[in-house]
Protein backbone atom coordinates (compact mmCIF):
# COMPACT_ATOMS: atom_id res chain seq x y z
CA UNK A 1 0.00 0.00 0.00
CA UNK A 2 2.76 2.40 0.82
CA UNK A 3 4.37 1.73 -2.50
CA UNK A 4 1.09 2.31 -4.29
CA UNK A 5 0.47 5.51 -2.35
CA UNK A 6 3.89 6.78 -3.35
CA UNK A 7 3.09 6.14 -6.97
CA UNK A 8 -0.19 8.04 -6.69
CA UNK A 9 1.48 10.98 -4.96
CA UNK A 10 4.28 11.00 -7.53
CA UNK A 11 1.78 11.07 -10.40
CA UNK A 12 -0.17 13.86 -8.65
CA UNK A 13 3.09 15.78 -8.24
CA UNK A 14 3.92 15.37 -11.92
CA UNK A 15 0.45 16.45 -12.87
CA UNK A 16 0.73 19.51 -10.63
CA UNK A 17 4.10 20.44 -12.08
CA UNK A 18 2.81 19.99 -15.61
CA UNK A 19 -0.17 22.28 -15.02
CA UNK A 20 2.09 24.96 -13.58
CA UNK A 21 4.47 24.79 -16.53
CA UNK A 22 1.60 25.29 -18.95
CA UNK A 23 0.56 28.74 -17.62
CA UNK A 24 1.23 31.29 -20.34
CA UNK A 25 -0.48 33.97 -22.42
CA UNK A 26 -0.71 35.34 -25.90
CA UNK A 27 -0.48 39.06 -26.71
CA UNK A 28 -1.37 41.19 -29.69
CA UNK A 29 1.44 43.03 -31.46
CA UNK A 30 0.41 46.69 -31.12
CA UNK A 31 1.71 50.14 -31.97
CA UNK A 32 2.56 52.66 -29.31
CA UNK A 33 -0.57 54.43 -28.14
CA UNK A 34 -2.85 51.41 -28.64
CA UNK A 35 -3.95 48.96 -25.94
CA UNK A 36 -2.25 45.55 -26.04
CA UNK A 37 -4.60 42.62 -25.48
CA UNK A 38 -3.14 39.83 -23.30
CA UNK A 39 -5.08 36.54 -23.10
CA UNK A 40 -4.08 34.02 -20.40
CA UNK A 41 -3.48 30.39 -21.40
CA UNK A 42 -3.92 27.79 -18.61
CA UNK A 43 -4.73 24.33 -19.88
CA UNK A 44 -5.60 21.99 -17.03
CA UNK A 45 -6.89 24.76 -14.76
CA UNK A 46 -10.62 25.38 -14.71
CA UNK A 47 -11.44 29.03 -15.16
CA UNK A 48 -14.13 28.69 -12.46
CA UNK A 49 -11.44 27.75 -9.96
CA UNK A 50 -9.35 30.86 -10.61
CA UNK A 51 -9.75 33.74 -8.19
CA UNK A 52 -7.71 36.23 -10.18
CA UNK A 53 -4.90 36.62 -12.65
CA UNK A 54 -1.79 38.39 -11.50
CA UNK A 55 0.22 40.22 -14.23
CA UNK A 56 3.79 41.46 -13.82
CA UNK A 57 5.12 44.21 -16.11
CA UNK A 58 8.33 46.23 -16.51
CA UNK A 59 10.58 43.60 -15.01
CA UNK A 60 7.93 43.01 -12.38
CA UNK A 61 7.99 46.59 -11.12
CA UNK A 62 4.35 47.06 -12.14
CA UNK A 63 1.58 44.61 -11.31
CA UNK A 64 -2.05 44.45 -12.29
CA UNK A 65 -4.73 42.08 -11.07
CA UNK A 66 -7.44 41.07 -13.51
CA UNK A 67 -10.55 39.01 -12.84
CA UNK A 68 -10.70 37.45 -16.23
CA UNK A 69 -8.32 35.76 -18.57
CA UNK A 70 -8.15 38.83 -20.87
CA UNK A 71 -6.38 42.08 -20.03
CA UNK A 72 -6.16 45.29 -22.12
CA UNK A 73 -3.03 47.14 -21.15
CA UNK A 74 -1.56 50.44 -22.39
CA UNK A 75 2.22 50.50 -22.33
CA UNK A 76 3.75 53.88 -21.60
CA UNK A 77 6.35 53.79 -24.37
CA UNK A 78 7.49 51.80 -27.33
CA UNK A 79 9.87 48.93 -26.70
CA UNK A 80 10.14 45.29 -25.66
CA UNK A 81 8.52 44.35 -22.34
CA UNK A 82 9.01 41.03 -20.47
CA UNK A 83 5.64 40.04 -18.99
CA UNK A 84 4.91 37.25 -16.52
CA UNK A 85 1.59 35.80 -15.43
CA UNK A 86 0.58 34.23 -12.11
CA UNK A 87 -2.76 32.52 -11.62
CA UNK A 88 -4.28 32.29 -8.15
CA UNK A 89 -6.90 29.68 -7.18
CA UNK A 90 -8.41 28.99 -3.77
CA UNK A 91 -5.88 26.28 -3.09
CA UNK A 92 -2.88 27.03 -5.19
CA UNK A 93 -0.94 29.56 -7.28
CA UNK A 94 0.50 28.85 -10.70
CA UNK A 95 3.47 30.76 -12.09
CA UNK A 96 4.95 31.05 -15.58
CA UNK A 97 8.37 29.50 -15.64
CA UNK A 98 9.80 32.32 -17.84
CA UNK A 99 8.36 35.76 -18.84
CA UNK A 100 7.36 36.36 -22.43
CA UNK A 101 8.38 39.43 -24.42
CA UNK A 102 5.60 41.78 -25.53
CA UNK A 103 6.46 44.20 -28.38
CA UNK A 104 5.14 47.73 -28.53
CA UNK A 105 6.00 48.98 -32.01
CA UNK A 106 7.17 52.57 -32.54
CA UNK A 107 5.04 55.15 -34.31
CA UNK A 108 6.65 56.88 -37.27
CA UNK A 109 7.26 60.60 -36.80
CA UNK A 110 5.41 62.13 -39.78
CA UNK A 111 6.79 65.38 -41.14
CA UNK A 112 7.34 67.13 -44.46
CA UNK A 113 8.61 70.33 -45.99
CA UNK A 114 6.68 72.54 -48.40
CA UNK A 115 7.21 75.98 -49.87
CA UNK A 116 4.42 78.41 -50.56
CA UNK A 117 3.72 78.55 -54.28
CA UNK A 118 2.02 80.64 -56.93
CA UNK A 119 -1.39 80.05 -58.41
CA UNK A 120 -1.22 77.79 -61.43
CA UNK A 121 2.16 76.27 -60.58
CA UNK A 122 2.97 72.97 -58.87
CA UNK A 123 3.61 72.94 -55.13
CA UNK A 124 6.46 70.59 -54.12
CA UNK A 125 6.16 68.41 -51.00
CA UNK A 126 9.07 66.43 -49.51
CA UNK A 127 8.62 63.95 -46.67
CA UNK A 128 11.11 64.17 -43.80
CA UNK A 129 9.36 61.46 -41.78
CA UNK A 130 11.49 59.11 -39.62
CA UNK A 131 10.98 56.05 -37.44
CA UNK A 132 13.17 54.75 -34.60
CA UNK A 133 12.90 51.08 -35.58
CA UNK A 134 11.87 49.33 -38.77
CA UNK A 135 11.01 51.38 -41.82
CA UNK A 136 8.22 53.42 -43.33
CA UNK A 137 6.56 51.51 -46.14
CA UNK A 138 3.80 53.86 -47.20
CA UNK A 139 3.30 57.62 -47.62
CA UNK A 140 -0.29 58.79 -48.04
CA UNK A 141 -0.89 62.40 -49.16
CA UNK A 142 -4.17 64.28 -48.77
CA UNK A 143 -3.09 67.60 -50.26
CA UNK A 144 -6.26 69.61 -49.65
CA UNK A 145 -7.41 67.76 -46.50
CA UNK A 146 -10.74 66.73 -47.98
CA UNK A 147 -10.61 63.22 -46.54
CA UNK A 148 -9.56 61.59 -49.82
CA UNK A 149 -6.04 60.29 -50.40
CA UNK A 150 -4.63 62.05 -53.48
CA UNK A 151 -1.36 60.14 -53.81
CA UNK A 152 0.29 57.07 -52.28
CA UNK A 153 4.01 56.26 -52.54
CA UNK A 154 6.21 53.53 -51.11
CA UNK A 155 9.29 55.77 -51.04
CA UNK A 156 9.90 59.24 -49.55
CA UNK A 157 9.98 60.86 -52.97
CA UNK A 158 9.19 64.52 -53.50
CA UNK A 159 5.68 64.91 -54.88
CA UNK A 160 3.85 67.83 -56.48
CA UNK A 161 0.29 69.07 -56.54
CA UNK A 162 -1.45 71.92 -58.33
CA UNK A 163 -4.07 73.54 -56.11
CA UNK A 164 -5.44 75.64 -58.97
CA UNK A 165 -6.96 78.60 -57.16
CA UNK A 166 -5.13 80.90 -54.77
CA UNK A 167 -5.86 80.55 -51.05
CA UNK A 168 -4.88 78.79 -47.81
CA UNK A 169 -4.89 74.99 -47.79
CA UNK A 170 -4.24 72.28 -45.18
CA UNK A 171 -2.18 69.28 -46.34
CA UNK A 172 -2.15 66.00 -44.39
CA UNK A 173 0.58 63.34 -44.59
CA UNK A 174 -0.08 59.86 -43.18
CA UNK A 175 2.89 57.48 -42.98
CA UNK A 176 2.62 53.74 -42.26
CA UNK A 177 5.43 51.60 -40.84
CA UNK A 178 6.30 48.03 -41.73
CA UNK A 179 4.20 46.95 -38.69
CA UNK A 180 1.24 49.07 -39.72
CA UNK A 181 1.85 51.83 -37.20
CA UNK A 182 0.59 55.20 -38.38
CA UNK A 183 1.94 58.72 -37.93
CA UNK A 184 -0.02 61.77 -39.11
CA UNK A 185 0.85 65.44 -39.49
CA UNK A 186 -0.74 68.47 -41.17
CA UNK A 187 0.67 71.77 -42.40
CA UNK A 188 -0.75 74.95 -43.83
CA UNK A 189 0.10 75.87 -47.44
CA UNK A 190 -0.30 79.37 -48.90
CA UNK A 191 -0.99 79.67 -52.65
CA UNK A 192 -0.41 83.25 -53.77
CA UNK A 193 -2.44 84.80 -56.61
CA UNK A 194 -0.81 85.13 -60.02
CA UNK A 195 -1.58 88.26 -62.07
CA UNK A 196 -3.57 87.99 -65.27
CA UNK A 197 -1.42 89.82 -67.82
CA UNK A 198 -2.70 91.44 -71.02
CA UNK A 199 -2.02 94.53 -73.13
CA UNK A 200 -3.21 96.21 -76.32
CA UNK A 201 -1.40 98.45 -78.80
CA UNK A 202 -1.98 101.31 -81.26
CA UNK A 203 0.05 103.06 -83.98
CA UNK A 204 2.09 100.49 -85.84
CA UNK A 205 4.14 102.54 -88.28
CA UNK A 206 7.91 102.61 -88.25
CA UNK A 207 9.23 105.90 -86.94
CA UNK A 208 6.04 106.64 -84.99
CA UNK A 209 5.54 106.09 -81.27
CA UNK A 210 3.66 102.81 -80.82
CA UNK A 211 1.40 103.01 -77.76
CA UNK A 212 1.03 100.00 -75.40
CA UNK A 213 -1.82 99.89 -72.85
CA UNK A 214 -1.33 97.64 -69.82
CA UNK A 215 -4.51 95.67 -68.93
CA UNK A 216 -2.96 93.50 -66.19
CA UNK A 217 -5.28 92.64 -63.29
CA UNK A 218 -5.05 90.50 -60.13
CA UNK A 219 -2.26 89.98 -57.63
CA UNK A 220 -0.16 92.64 -55.98
CA UNK A 221 1.98 93.56 -58.98
CA UNK A 222 5.39 94.81 -57.92
CA UNK A 223 6.78 95.60 -61.37
CA UNK A 224 6.23 94.91 -65.08
CA UNK A 225 8.89 94.16 -67.69
CA UNK A 226 8.20 95.12 -71.32
CA UNK A 227 10.22 93.31 -73.99
CA UNK A 228 9.57 95.07 -77.30
CA UNK A 229 11.09 92.33 -79.46
CA UNK A 230 13.76 94.54 -81.04
CA UNK A 231 16.37 94.20 -78.31
CA UNK A 232 14.88 97.07 -76.29
CA UNK A 233 13.01 96.76 -72.97
CA UNK A 234 11.38 98.89 -70.30
CA UNK A 235 10.28 98.44 -66.68
CA UNK A 236 6.97 100.13 -65.97
CA UNK A 237 3.70 99.20 -64.28
CA UNK A 238 1.71 101.57 -66.46
CA UNK A 239 1.28 102.26 -70.15
CA UNK A 240 4.36 102.78 -72.33
CA UNK A 241 5.35 103.96 -75.80
CA UNK A 242 8.09 102.65 -78.05
CA UNK A 243 9.51 103.70 -81.41
CA UNK A 244 10.38 101.06 -84.01
CA UNK A 245 12.89 102.27 -86.58
CA UNK A 246 12.01 99.78 -89.29
CA UNK A 247 9.04 97.70 -90.37
CA UNK A 248 8.65 94.01 -89.57
CA UNK A 249 6.97 91.62 -87.15
CA UNK A 250 7.99 91.95 -83.50
CA UNK A 251 7.15 89.56 -80.65
CA UNK A 252 6.28 91.85 -77.72
CA UNK A 253 6.12 90.34 -74.21
CA UNK A 254 4.80 91.76 -70.96
CA UNK A 255 5.92 90.07 -67.72
CA UNK A 256 4.17 91.05 -64.48
CA UNK A 257 5.80 90.11 -61.15
CA UNK A 258 4.04 90.30 -57.76
CA UNK A 259 5.57 91.01 -54.37
CA UNK A 260 5.50 87.23 -53.76
CA UNK A 261 7.49 86.66 -56.98
CA UNK A 262 4.49 85.21 -58.78
CA UNK A 263 4.58 86.09 -62.45
CA UNK A 264 2.63 85.79 -65.64
CA UNK A 265 3.62 86.49 -69.26
CA UNK A 266 1.55 87.69 -72.18
CA UNK A 267 2.90 88.10 -75.72
CA UNK A 268 1.66 89.35 -79.07
CA UNK A 269 3.17 89.42 -82.54
CA UNK A 270 2.90 93.05 -83.64
CA UNK A 271 3.23 94.09 -87.28
CA UNK A 272 5.13 97.35 -87.72
CA UNK A 273 4.50 98.78 -91.17
CA UNK A 274 7.18 100.71 -93.10
CA UNK A 275 6.97 104.40 -93.79
CA UNK A 276 6.45 105.32 -97.45
CA UNK A 277 9.47 106.59 -99.36
CA UNK A 278 9.30 110.04 -100.92
CA UNK A 279 11.72 112.18 -102.89
CA UNK A 280 11.26 115.36 -104.94
CA UNK A 281 12.14 116.05 -108.57
CA UNK A 282 11.90 119.35 -110.49
CA UNK A 283 10.91 119.97 -114.07
CA UNK A 284 14.12 121.87 -114.87
CA UNK A 285 16.32 119.49 -112.85
CA UNK A 286 16.87 122.10 -110.14
CA UNK A 287 14.89 124.09 -107.65
CA UNK A 288 15.43 127.54 -109.18
CA UNK A 289 12.86 129.63 -111.03
CA UNK A 290 13.05 133.09 -112.49
CA UNK A 291 10.78 135.86 -111.42
CA UNK A 292 7.59 135.51 -113.37
CA UNK A 293 8.31 131.87 -114.27
CA UNK A 294 6.98 128.55 -112.94
CA UNK A 295 8.33 125.15 -111.98
CA UNK A 296 6.70 121.71 -111.82
CA UNK A 297 7.46 119.71 -108.66
CA UNK A 298 6.84 115.94 -108.50
CA UNK A 299 6.75 113.69 -105.43
CA UNK A 300 8.07 110.19 -106.17
CA UNK A 301 7.77 107.09 -103.95
CA UNK A 302 5.66 104.11 -102.79
CA UNK A 303 2.65 106.00 -101.44
CA UNK A 304 -1.04 106.04 -102.28
CA UNK A 305 -1.95 109.64 -101.45
CA UNK A 306 -0.24 112.93 -100.65
CA UNK A 307 -0.86 116.41 -99.34
CA UNK A 308 1.26 119.44 -100.22
CA UNK A 309 1.70 122.29 -97.79
CA UNK A 310 -0.16 124.38 -100.35
CA UNK A 311 -3.26 122.25 -99.62
CA UNK A 312 -3.13 120.54 -103.03
CA UNK A 313 -3.44 116.78 -103.42
CA UNK A 314 -2.43 116.46 -107.09
CA UNK A 315 0.92 115.25 -108.32
CA UNK A 316 2.85 117.10 -109.72
CA UNK A 317 2.10 120.66 -108.70
CA UNK A 318 3.14 123.89 -110.38
CA UNK A 319 4.78 126.59 -108.25
CA UNK A 320 5.48 130.20 -109.16
CA UNK A 321 6.78 131.49 -105.84
CA UNK A 322 10.00 130.83 -103.97
CA UNK A 323 9.99 129.54 -100.41
CA UNK A 324 9.92 126.38 -98.26
CA UNK A 325 7.37 123.68 -99.09
CA UNK A 326 6.42 120.33 -97.54
CA UNK A 327 4.72 117.25 -98.92
CA UNK A 328 3.22 114.53 -96.68
CA UNK A 329 2.60 111.12 -98.24
CA UNK A 330 0.54 108.17 -96.98
CA UNK A 331 0.83 104.49 -97.96
CA UNK A 332 -1.77 101.69 -97.96
CA UNK A 333 -1.04 100.89 -94.27
CA UNK A 334 -1.88 104.44 -93.21
CA UNK A 335 1.75 105.24 -92.45
CA UNK A 336 2.97 108.73 -93.34
CA UNK A 337 6.22 110.40 -94.20
CA UNK A 338 7.06 114.01 -95.02
CA UNK A 339 9.85 115.85 -96.76
CA UNK A 340 10.57 119.53 -97.29
CA UNK A 341 12.22 121.41 -100.15
CA UNK A 342 13.07 124.98 -101.14
CA UNK A 343 12.22 126.86 -104.31
CA UNK A 344 14.74 129.60 -105.07
CA UNK A 345 13.43 132.65 -106.93
CA UNK A 346 15.92 134.39 -109.27
CA UNK A 347 15.11 138.08 -109.47
CA UNK A 348 15.59 139.48 -113.01
CA UNK A 349 17.35 142.84 -113.26
CA UNK A 350 15.17 144.83 -115.64
CA UNK A 351 17.78 147.59 -115.90
CA UNK A 352 20.78 145.60 -117.11
CA UNK A 353 19.00 142.64 -118.68
CA UNK A 354 21.79 140.45 -117.24
CA UNK A 355 21.32 136.74 -118.08
CA UNK A 356 21.07 134.47 -115.02
CA UNK A 357 23.41 131.49 -115.37
CA UNK A 358 22.43 128.54 -113.20
CA UNK A 359 25.99 127.28 -112.79
CA UNK A 360 29.36 128.02 -114.36
CA UNK A 361 30.47 124.45 -113.64
CA UNK A 362 29.18 121.39 -115.45
CA UNK A 363 29.66 118.10 -113.50
CA UNK A 364 29.17 115.41 -116.09
CA UNK A 365 28.72 112.48 -113.68
CA UNK A 366 25.22 111.35 -114.66
CA UNK A 367 23.40 112.52 -111.51
CA UNK A 368 21.18 114.93 -113.46
CA UNK A 369 22.49 118.01 -111.63
CA UNK A 370 24.51 120.76 -113.37
CA UNK A 371 24.82 118.73 -116.54
CA UNK A 372 23.42 121.41 -118.87
CA UNK A 373 24.45 125.02 -119.42
CA UNK A 374 21.23 126.69 -118.22
CA UNK A 375 20.21 130.34 -118.68
CA UNK A 376 17.40 130.62 -116.17
CA UNK A 377 15.84 133.74 -117.63
CA UNK A 378 16.21 132.68 -121.26
CA UNK A 379 12.56 133.50 -121.88
CA UNK A 380 13.27 137.20 -121.36
CA UNK A 381 15.44 137.42 -124.50
CA UNK A 382 14.14 137.56 -128.06
CA UNK A 383 17.68 136.80 -129.25
CA UNK A 384 20.20 134.73 -127.30
CA UNK A 385 22.95 133.07 -129.31
CA UNK A 386 25.51 131.00 -127.35
CA UNK A 387 29.11 130.48 -128.57
CA UNK A 388 31.65 128.38 -126.58
CA UNK A 389 35.45 128.63 -127.02
CA UNK A 390 38.42 126.68 -125.72
CA UNK A 391 41.50 128.30 -124.17
CA UNK A 392 43.10 128.55 -127.62
CA UNK A 393 40.26 130.70 -128.97
CA UNK A 394 38.75 127.94 -131.10
CA UNK A 395 34.98 128.06 -131.24
CA UNK A 396 33.75 124.58 -130.40
CA UNK A 397 30.02 125.22 -130.13
CA UNK A 398 27.46 127.71 -131.48
CA UNK A 399 23.73 127.61 -130.88
CA UNK A 400 20.72 128.69 -132.91
CA UNK A 401 19.45 132.25 -132.85
CA UNK A 402 17.77 131.52 -129.57
CA UNK A 403 19.63 129.09 -127.32
CA UNK A 404 17.45 126.21 -126.04
CA UNK A 405 19.34 125.41 -122.78
CA UNK A 406 20.49 122.10 -124.29
CA UNK A 407 24.29 122.20 -124.51
CA UNK A 408 26.08 119.82 -122.12
CA UNK A 409 29.66 119.71 -123.36
CA UNK A 410 29.72 115.92 -123.39
CA UNK A 411 32.19 115.79 -126.27
CA UNK A 412 34.74 118.02 -124.51
CA UNK A 413 37.62 117.22 -122.23
CA UNK A 414 37.68 118.27 -118.62
CA UNK A 415 38.95 121.81 -118.28
CA UNK A 416 38.19 125.54 -118.55
CA UNK A 417 36.24 127.17 -121.41
CA UNK A 418 34.57 130.54 -121.97
CA UNK A 419 31.31 131.59 -123.58
CA UNK A 420 29.82 134.61 -125.37
CA UNK A 421 26.09 135.34 -125.27
CA UNK A 422 24.91 137.57 -128.12
CA UNK A 423 21.49 138.85 -127.00
CA UNK A 424 19.06 141.54 -127.93
CA UNK A 425 20.06 143.24 -124.67
CA UNK A 426 23.79 143.14 -125.24
CA UNK A 427 26.86 140.90 -125.36
CA UNK A 428 27.74 138.92 -122.20
CA UNK A 429 30.85 136.84 -121.52
CA UNK A 430 31.84 134.33 -118.89
CA UNK A 431 33.79 131.18 -117.99
CA UNK A 432 32.61 127.53 -118.00
CA UNK A 433 34.39 124.71 -116.13
CA UNK A 434 33.81 121.08 -117.12
CA UNK A 435 34.39 118.37 -114.50
CA UNK A 436 34.05 114.64 -114.86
Amino acid sequence: MKHKSFIVLFLMFLSFQSSKSQVSFIATDECYGSYTTLVAQHPGINTSDILYWYWFFNNENDTIISYGDTLHYLFKAEGVYPVRLKIITASESYNMLQPLNVYVRPLPNANFTVNNACQGSNTIFSSTSVISQGYIKQFKWDFNNDGFIDYVDSLPNSVSFNFGAAGNYITKLEVVSDYGCVGITTKSVQIFPTPDVAFSYQNTCAGDMTQFTNHTIGGSVDYCIWDFGDGQSNVSNGNVTHQYNSGGNYNVRLIAVTNNNCRDTFSLNIPIYPQPNVNISFSNNNNNINEGGTIDVTANGDFTSLLWSTGQTTNPITLSQGGNYTVTVTNSFGCTNATSFNINMNMYNMTTGQPVIESNTLTLNGDGINEMFIIQNIATFSKCKLSVYNIYGDRIYVSDYVYSNSWNGNDLDEGAYYYILDTDKGIFKGCINILR
